[in-house]
């Protein structure tokens, strides 16, 4: 696969590439709904156009939302692909597929829920069947198989990162098992900026480390927007503690 310049700067603690996340909901579609699907339909949409514009900008990698595992998505990842373009898809669902952050562990892993069925089962089965699905396409960076959980747990303060830990676990020896036959994609967990008493912390958000016995729970990235390219006045804080100075 051809693309831009992938990494402007690699060493054993960073791996610097130019991304964005990419979201096209037209209008008079459900938050839910899977637009990049071969089979979707919208006047107001296109993505062709879109990433072109993207391209423009110097990006090369587009982190994806709001993914239907049962539908495919050729048309999209190849037009990508000839604009040489990576692309990193969800592995969990909003309707279904999600992990209840809102429960703490073990509960959001192996709890079941009225009328939706066993929440850990249901989350493995969309994960692996997205994994199944954007595999055989060569410009798959890597998936997301969480998101900004301290912003979504609510009450548990945290206390599902356990069940992330599960689910990385879990997946992460399907992967072994698979390998033979499917191509082995990265792992990234989507950490959020934390701004606590005035300091811009990741460090802060980043999951607690590896509690036994969950073997090989860590996800291979954690990005994190280093906010090296806003402009100054739009960043109020007391101290910068990003790594980076702002522009």
């Amino acid at each position: 696969m051809k693309t831009v310049l992938f990494a402007k700067q690699v060493s054993i603690d960073n791996l610097t590439f130019p991304g964005v996340t990419y979201d096209p909901n037209p209008a008079c579609v459900n938050f839910w709904d899977d637009v990049l699907a071969d089979d979707y339909s919208n006047e107001w949409l296109d993505y062709e156009s879109d990433l072109q514009d993207i391209v423009s900008m110097g990006v090369n990698s587009i982190r994806l939302y709001q993914i239907d595992p049962y539908k495919t998505h050729s048309n999209f990842l190849n037009y990508a692909q000839s604009l040489g373009l990576y692309v990193i898809p969800p592995l969990t669902g909003t309707e279904w597929g999600y992990l209840d952050a809102s429960r703490p562990s073990p509960d959001c892993y192996t709890a079941s829920k009225d009328g939706y069925g066993h929440l850990g089962t249901n989350l493995l089965y969309n994960a692996k069947a997205i994994i199944k699905e954007f595999s055989q396409y060569p410009n798959v960076l890597m998936y997301c198989v969480g998101n900004e959980l301290v912003l979504n747990a609510g009450q548990t303060e945290g206390n599902c990162f356990p069940c992330l830990k599960a689910l990385v676990r879990d997946l992460h020896a399907w992967q072994d098992e698979c390998s033979q036959t499917m191509r082995r994609v990265p792992l990234m967990y989507a950490t959020q900026v934390c701004v606590k008493k005035g300091r811009l912390s990741r460090h802060a958000c980043l999951p607690e480390p590896c509690l036994e016995p969950i073997p090989d729970c860590y996800p291979s990235f954690s990005p994190f927007s280093s906010l090296h390219h806003c402009h100054p006045l739009t960043i109020h804080l007391t101290h910068n503690n990003t790594g980076h100075g702002l522009p």
